[in-house]
């Protein structure tokens, strides 16, 4: 495990691969660009005391074998502007924390499990658009994001109570909460 604890900044135009090793932040970290290819159970952690940013195009993809897991339990705010953080069909995304999607787009295309609170600004878009999502019991879908529902299937256990627009374009969505 390899921690960051002050300030980080992932600027990725080699395309760099995290393989069998976690990338723990427990600090600030902001990602503004580029591809990480992830294989054999990479893993990048927001640990609850980190801070992390997606501020520009990025993609976190599977490269050969799996999991590549993404895994916040902190704060993630995605500020992308007009560009889209990608996680790719094959990876693992999971939110424990606060997923705050402020502007720009995050598209979670593989495998998406939230525990915690997700939130966002009118100008976000939260786009489930593969594999599939759940929400738990204890999660919390909340806020003036687009939510758009796209070929995934998707279960939603925990509170819902957006206030953005929510489409759906093929897939199932399952609502078995409050």
């Amino acid at each position: 495990t390899l921690r960051t604890t002050g300030e980080a900044t992932i600027d990725t135009a080699s395309n760099p691969f995290l393989e069998t090793a976690t990338l723990e932040n427990t600090g600030t970290l902001t990602w503004t660009t580029g591809l990480i290819y992830v294989q054999l159970g990479g893993t990048l952690r927001n640990a609850a005391t980190g801070t992390a940013t997606l501020a520009g195009g990025t993609t976190f993809q599977l490269y050969g074998q799996g999991p590549a897991v993404f895994d916040n339990q902190g704060t993630l705010t995605v500020a992308t502007g007009g560009s889209t953080a990608t996680f790719s069909g094959g990876s693992e995304f999971t939110n424990g924390g606060t997923l705050d999607v402020q502007n720009g787009t995050l598209s979670l295309q593989g495998t998406t499990t939230v525990t915690g609170t997700v939130t966002g600004a009118a100008e976000g878009t939260l786009r489930l658009n593969g594999g599939t999502a759940t929400f738990e019991g204890s999660s919390m879908l909340a806020g003036a994001e687009t939510i758009q529902y796209q070929g995934t299937t998707v279960t939603v256990s925990g509170d819902y109570a957006t206030t953005g627009a929510n489409t759906i374009t093929g897939g199932m969505l399952t609502f078995d909460g409050p």
